[in-house]
């Protein structure tokens, strides 16, 4: 799966920017507007993100998680 989130608490800990999603400025919708952009041309960069988030998903738990 990939990942888009703001750089909030949460996200930000689990997100690593380039490597497995994309972190965008709290309240800044332009920067948001671009990082869905830069995800949905990018085919390559799709991939690297669903097999960096399945990695690391397979390491954790469901309560590890939540």
């Amino acid at each position: 799966t990939c990942v888009i989130s703001t750089a909030t608490d949460g996200p930000k800990d689990y997100i690593i920017p380039g490597r497995n999603g994309l972190l965008a400025e709290i309240n800044n919708i332009q920067d948001l507007q671009e990082k869905i952009g830069i995800l949905l041309q990018n085919q390559k960069l799709q991939r690297k993100f669903e097999k960096e988030n399945l990695a690391f998903s397979a390491t954790k738990s469901r309560s590890g998680i939540f």
